[in-house]
């Protein structure tokens, strides 16, 4: 890959995530690539260059500079595996599949692949996520720069020096949204026990923890904490709620639920 001409990125697989990150990097004017999908059935995105298996993408493989694994863990070496004959040994193997090492990837090749593992959570589809990256030693700069192009579109990202850290961002970011969303519904069901409708309910909850979002985006430079002081008058409504949120209970259970998702996590990657 020249600094000159743009990147040639294949994309093994594109599912959910696959492809609204891809749909994401087309429409980024800051990235300048050559996209194509290597999948068995037609993507929905029809701007890119498709191929319904790695044989009938031997040419666009051979000139491929990043090959984004974007495949259930379960189903890496089913993908990859005929595809390998095709992939040079400069080309960068990207994975943003959870819970698949680099060492599980580098067993495919005899040569030392360089290998970029990265863990996005779905906030990423929007533009609004985070990205943990890690890579071995084989990856050049122009490929790391690139990786971190790619990121960036999707939000933040961090770079990551010890893998085995994947596991607990994973338990905290990766399977963080989802923690956001039972959070909705908590409210919800608390908003109903104390006599709101079921539909005003939700709509409070929802919008509640999207503006609350919203305001620790913008108001970065205040910690977690600081944005809760500010919203919490001594002896009133928030600090009676608060009273009862903080006695350690609900520390605990999260402590609990994210040691769970780590444990997971390791297992899956074994």
């Amino acid at each position: 890959m020249s600094p000159a001409s743009p990147a040639h990125i294949t994309m093994l697989g594109c599912g959910n995530m696959g492809g609204a990150l891809l749909k994401s990097w087309i429409n980024a004017p800051e990235i300048k690539a050559q996209f194509s999908i290597i999948k068995p059935s037609a993507p929905s995105i029809n701007s890119v260059e498709y191929f319904p298996s790695p044989l009938n993408a031997k040419q666009s493989l051979q000139k491929t500079d990043l090959l984004i694994i974007a495949v259930k863990p379960q189903m890496i070496k089913d993908a990859l595996t005929p595809a390998l004959p095709f992939i040079k040994e400069q080309t960068t193997l990207l994975s943003i599949a959870a819970g698949t090492s680099i060492a599980t990837l580098e067993k495919f090749f005899e040569h030392n692949q360089p290998i970029i593992r990265t863990m996005p959570n779905t906030p990423s589809a929007i533009g609004k996520g985070i990205t943990a990256l890690m890579t071995n030693p084989y990856v050049s700069e122009p490929h790391k720069k690139l990786a971190e192009q790619l990121a960036k579109t999707a939000g933040e990202y961090i770079w990551l020096e010890d893998e085995s850290l994947f596991d607990p961002v994973t338990a905290l970011a990766g399977s963080g949204p989802a923690y956001l969303f039972h959070m909705i519904e908590i409210m919800s069901h608390a908003g109903e026990n104390i006599g709101l409708p079921q539909e005003l309910a939700v709509k409070l909850a929802r919008q509640t923890i999207i503006g609350a979002s919203a305001l620790a985006e913008q108001e970065n430079e205040l910690s977690a904490g600081t944005l809760r002081q500010n919203v919490t008058s001594p002896g009133g409504t928030t600090a009676a709620a608060l009273n009862i949120l903080m006695d350690g209970r609900w520390q605990e259970i999260f402590n609990e639920a994210l040691e769970a998702a780590k444990q997971r996590s390791i297992e899956l990657s074994k």
